[in-house]
């Protein structure tokens, strides 16, 4: 979903919250932003991420820092033209986080700044997506607020990794965001990729926010 946000993102500084092994940052880095900062809070996929940025250009690999870090961190004395949270924001466990992630991203802005947050959508948890799937099927009901569910990750790069997230309702979502000085720009519900998946999809797989600061 973040894919269709590039021309957004030439000659902007940018953070990615949550950055996993760098797998999107390293598609970004080769549409011109000046300056990338990669934070995630586990050490071993920061380590991921700077092997697999070590075969970009050494003029690309000069822009991009990488910090290891969580919401607490947050904001970061740079502000930001764009952030960007993919798939990171269901593995806030309390409300607590799930506000604070929100306002810190929010308040690393500048003021035109935007972030991008992409979420699993919260409805249709059955959806099974083109690289992880649920364990077994949710037995909370959606206003279960904080609910925690098991993941599986089994796309093709790697050795199938189980983890925790938690459910969180769209008005929770809109909450945090409203609590942290922004405002919902854009919202769009999109389909996973279909190349991998065959079949049609009944439901959408994703939820996207285009967030600004008030």
């Amino acid at each position: 979903a973040i894919k269709e946000l590039r021309s957004d993102l030439r000659g902007c500084n940018l953070l990615d919250f949550g950055c996993g092994d760098s797998r999107l940052s390293r598609q970004f880095a080769l549409e011109g932003p000046n300056s990338f900062v990669l934070m995630d809070e586990n050490h071993e996929m920061l380590e991921g991420a700077k092997n697999s940025l070590s075969a970009l250009p050494l003029t690309l690999r000069d822009r991009i820092h990488l910090i290891q870090g969580n919401e607490t961190v947050l904001p970061l004395d740079s502000k930001f033209d764009a952030a960007i949270c993919c798939l990171t924001l269901m593995m806030m466990e309390t409300r607590d986080r799930l506000d604070q992630a929100m306002l810190g991203l929010v308040q690393s802005l500048s003021s035109k700044g935007k972030l991008w947050v992409v979420i699993t959508h919260p409805c249709f948890h059955e959806e099974r997506h083109e690289e992880f799937h649920l364990e077994t099927s949710p037995t909370f009901h959606y206003w279960d607020s904080g609910s925690p569910y098991r993941v599986v990750l089994d796309n093709e790069e790697v050795q199938p990794v189980r983890f925790i997230d938690y459910h969180w309702t769209i008005e929770d979502y809109s909450r945090a965001v409203e609590k942290g000085g922004g405002t919902i720009h854009r919202l769009r519900e999109l389909p996973g990729p279909t190349d991998k998946v065959r079949g049609p999809r009944k439901d959408p797989a994703y939820l996207l926010l285009e967030i600004a600061p008030i």
